[in-house]
């Protein structure tokens, strides 16, 4: 049976399992599934016992708030805090109860902070392209794309720049080519160094829920 570690290294890319969760994306995405074992999870984390027993006492009976707080303190103490390293200490500590070793981890893998996301090419479609496509060779240079491959992709589409833009992003997001990682994050970062897509990024963002 995979580890949850070797479920996001088969979900993931290795720069985005690298990420930092934040406190609101743990209260929402771990604490509904492993606050029985806030505990045991604190303790693989490397938290102390005494600063755990503290976290009891200032929470009697109240495992939710517990595993906020201890989410809280690793995330303070913690300078390199990742989630791939959360996961690891949630696969060495004890299996959560009423939650299966084979289902446990499954909310989190498939519902990763949206920046941490990679895009797919149906969302690049729906949501990417038709803002765009108009500005895709600039959204190569942003890219950091030589111009031989902005060059072999207009000879290849001509005017056509949905197409161009389709072939821009579609190599961007499934080679090593262009800057990374391949995320929701880095590509709205880069939309947003351009002058001419301030609104086209907006959208995106809002679209993607990211404001």
């Amino acid at each position: 049976m995979a580890t949850a570690d070797q479920e996001l290294k088969q979900f993931r890319n290795p720069n985005e399992v690298s990420t930092t969760p934040t406190q609101q994306e743990l209260q929402q995405y771990v604490t509904p599934q492993y606050a029985a074992g806030w505990r045991e999870i604190g303790v693989e984390l490397g938290l102390s016992d005494a600063k755990l027993r503290f976290i009891k006492q200032d929470h009697p009976h109240r495992i939710k708030e517990c595993c906020n707080e201890m989410f809280s303190e690793w995330l303070r103490v913690e300078t390199t805090a990742t989630w791939e390293k959360l996961f690891s200490a949630i696969d060495s500590g004890v299996p959560v109860r009423g939650v299966s070793t084979q289902s446990r981890h499954v909310s989190i893998t498939i519902s990763p902070p949206i920046p941490a996301q990679k895009p797919t090419m149906k969302q690049m479609k729906k949501i990417v392209i038709p803002k765009i496509a108009a500005h895709w060779k600039d959204v190569a240079d942003f890219l950091e794309y030589d111009i031989s491959t902005i060059e072999r992709i207009e000879e290849k589409f001509g005017r056509d720049c949905d197409k161009c833009c389709d072939e821009l992003l579609r190599s961007w997001i499934s080679s090593n080519h262009g800057v990374g990682p391949k995320t929701w994050g880095t590509l709205v970062t880069t939309l947003k160094e351009i002058d001419n897509l301030t609104a086209a990024t907006e959208y995106i963002e809002k679209e993607l829920g990211l404001n």
